[in-house]
């Protein structure tokens, strides 16, 4: 009875066990299934991301582009009023002479200068706006860059749970016969306690 209970109580604590490792494999193998398609949500994010990444520095391209085809539109307006002013006073200076040549050499040197400013200044202004969109290309892959590192890997499953162990071995049925045996001799005991003893041998009276 007492190997039964022994082994009953080792066979409920191994199951307890064996229940509680089972539990923790199935929450590893979940947590890595949540995790995978978390990452998979964040691919796809990543790739809307990219793409809004892309399509605002576009964006912003096409705005600078404007903004030079708006700096070369009054550089040749200022050019046509340059030449414009060239001409009249060309024709307010007509003459003969070498005054009049001098005046119109002057009238050419000050519209070449100022062609020269206005074509200066468009090129400046073309400069800067082309290397801000460098520099707005190389911050917009930096961006792109650091959304792709975020799930450049898939997430990596770690080590499975330990199995237990601590599992107790059943009581051994060599104890529980050796426990029958010291109850087997026990008893045997108890009963040879009850026989009388021998009291010796019979004899004769003697005679007178």
């Amino acid at each position: 009875m007492k190997h039964k209970q022994q082994s009953a109580a080792v066979e409920r604590g191994n199951r307890a066990k064996l229940k509680n490792y089972d539990h923790r494999v199935k929450t590893w193998e979940n947590d890595h299934l949540l995790n995978t398609a978390a990452w998979k949500d964040d691919v796809l994010n990543s790739d809307q991301e990219h793409d809004d990444l892309y399509l605002d520095m576009v964006d912003k391209w096409g705005q600078q582009d404007r903004q030079i085809d708006d700096i070369f539109r009054q550089g040749d307006q200022k050019l046509e009023q340059a030449l414009i002013e060239s001409y009249e006073n060309d024709y307010a200076g007509e003459g003969s002479g070498i005054t009049a040549m001098r005046l119109a050499q002057q009238n050419a040197r000050k519209l070449g200068q100022e062609k020269s400013k206005i074509v200066d200044d468009m090129l400046f202004k073309k400069g800067t706006i082309m290397d801000q969109k460098k520099s707005d290309q190389r911050a917009t892959s930096r961006k792109q860059l650091t959304v792709y590192n975020k799930i450049r890997f898939p997430p990596v499953q770690g080590h499975a749970p330990h199995a237990p162990l601590d599992l107790e071995a059943a009581p051994s049925k060599t104890g529980m016969h050796l426990q029958q045996f010291d109850a087997f001799l026990g008893g045997v005991s108890t009963a040879s306690a009850g026989i009388a003893p021998s009291v010796g041998k019979k004899g004769g009276k003697k005679g007178n």
